[in-house]
């Protein structure tokens, strides 16, 4: 058995894990675990809306181009258990939930915004790229804490049903 077997053994998660995050005023949102780094802890997420106000999780409607949030974040509360894993998405291809360039901001505003790519095989090894142009529309880089991912859905989806 090799050390990436015995992991996926001990984490109640993997890629294509689908869970349910509570929010603030008793609803849920959903997330989709696109992909780990080698021993867990840092995963890269889809988030969806809308909020949901039964345990229900239909993972068929969960499709990639309707996230709220993508972006990289700790699995603190999948290990806990406050974020419940519901199911697997079935047929799991990651091709099908690829990896976005994320833009990073220098914080002393001393050196230009980069681009940066994060590789398939290790959520936590990224590379980064000066571009004379920068898209828009880029998330931000970092990784979320997941009090900070709680605290984002119930911002981006209090206007929606």
């Amino acid at each position: 058995m090799t050390g990436r077997s015995k992991l996926a053994k001990r984490l109640p998660y993997r890629e294509g894990s689908v869970f349910r995050i509570p929010l603030p005023d008793g609803s849920f949102a959903s997330g989709v675990v696109a992909r780990m780094a080698p021993r867990g802890r840092i995963l890269l997420g889809y988030f969806f809306g809308p909020k949901m106000f039964s345990a229900d999780i239909a993972a068929s409607d969960l499709l990639p181009s309707e996230a709220v949030l993508v972006g990289r974040f700790g699995d603190l509360h999948l290990i806990d258990g406050k974020w419940e894993i519901f199911g697997e998405m079935g047929g799991w291809n990651r091709a099908d939930w690829p990896i976005p360039e994320f833009i990073h901001h220098d914080a002393l505003h001393i050196l230009p915004d980069t681009i940066v790519r994060y590789s398939d095989d290790d959520i936590v090894l990224g590379t980064r790229e000066r571009r004379p142009v920068i898209p828009t529309g880029l998330a931000e880089d970092g990784l979320m804490g997941a009090e900070f991912v709680e605290i984002s859905l119930s911002e981006l989806l209090a206007d929606r049903p």
